[in-house]
């Protein structure tokens, strides 16, 4: 299944069930699409079953030395796709 899809699921699932805020669900939104932007950046397929560990490597760093992302929000960020 295309990572989109179990996105929109997600969001689907934490707007009816979870009730979180308009706030919260805005940051998963651009964390998705900062995410799926790098995907598509580096020509990396967007199946959820097919994303590697090394590229999600690479995607950390990406956020780190080219975002210049403070850890906090690396970590938000990829809790955000751990949640998926």
């Amino acid at each position: 299944m295309k990572f989109e899809n179990y996105f929109e699921e997600f969001l689907l699932y934490l707007e009816s069930e979870k009730n979180v805020s308009h706030h919260s669900l805005r940051s998963y939104k651009t964390d998705f699409t900062i995410f799926n932007k790098f995907l598509k950046d580096k020509s990396i397929k967007p199946d959820i079953c097919s994303i590697t560990v090394q590229q999600l490597r690479h995607y950390i760093i990406f956020l780190n030395k080219v975002k210049h992302y403070k850890n906090e929000t690396i970590r938000r960020k990829i809790h955000s796709l751990t949640l998926l």
